[in-house]
């Protein structure tokens, strides 16, 4: 058997709304279990939506720095 992928229908999905609505969901998701000053953004780049979480403020980055929050609250956005 053999199957044909539709490549426009696959970029169309990983850009959709429904894609960026999930990984926002679970950017938040990682941002709020990290603390105070952790931004979360989406963006759809020219393949495909993606999400950041980063620190947003000097006191987040000493978090991250010394207590390494935005690590360990990965797990938070497995789910």
């Amino acid at each position: 058997m053999r199957i044909e992928l539709n490549s426009d229908a696959i970029d169309a999905l990983l850009k959709s709304d429904e894609v960026q609505a999930e990984l926002e969901r679970r950017a938040r998701l990682i941002a709020d279990v990290a603390g105070p000053g952790m931004e979360a953004e989406v963006t759809v780049g020219a393949t495909r939506a993606r999400a950041t979480v980063r620190t947003g403020t000097p006191e987040a980055m000493l978090a991250e720095a010394r207590e390494r929050r935005l690590t360990y609250a990965l797990d938070a956005g497995r789910g």
